[in-house]
Parts: C-alpha cells; sequence; structure tokens
C-alpha cells in the first residue's frame, strides 16, 4: 500500500496530508496519512481464503 500510495505522490497526486516541509520525502508522507488513517486498505478476502486453500493443497 506504501509503495503504491509513493508512486501515486511522485506522479502528481495531491496528499492527504500537509507537507511538514516543502522538500519532505514522499515515503514520510505516504506514511503519515496511513499512520492519521487518511487511507485505507481494501482487503479481497475471498482471493486470499483462496490463495491459501491453493498453497496449502500443493504443499502436501
Amino acid at each position: 500500500m506504501v509503495s503504491k500510495r509513493v508512486k501515486q505522490l511522485n506522479a502528481g497526486m495531491r496528499p492527504y496530508v500537509r507537507p511538514l516541509t516543502p522538500d519532505e520525502d514522499k515515503l514520510d508522507i505516504a506514511l503519515r496519512e496511513i499512520g492519521e488513517g487518511k487511507l485505507i486498505a481494501e482487503v479481497d478476502f475471498d482471493a486470499v481464503a483462496k490463495h491459501e486453500a491453493d498453497q496449502t493443497k500443493w504443499s502436501k
């Protein structure tokens, strides 16, 4: 999630938090956005369960 957000910021998207300095690193901004609850991760639990089932099936 952090990597994707840093790429978005580098591509010109506006940050959801005010940078502390004009040259604040994009990684720091992305981490603060997450820490302040400005970003939410969406998880496809069905895909996760299928992946785990596939891994278990093949590891036997």
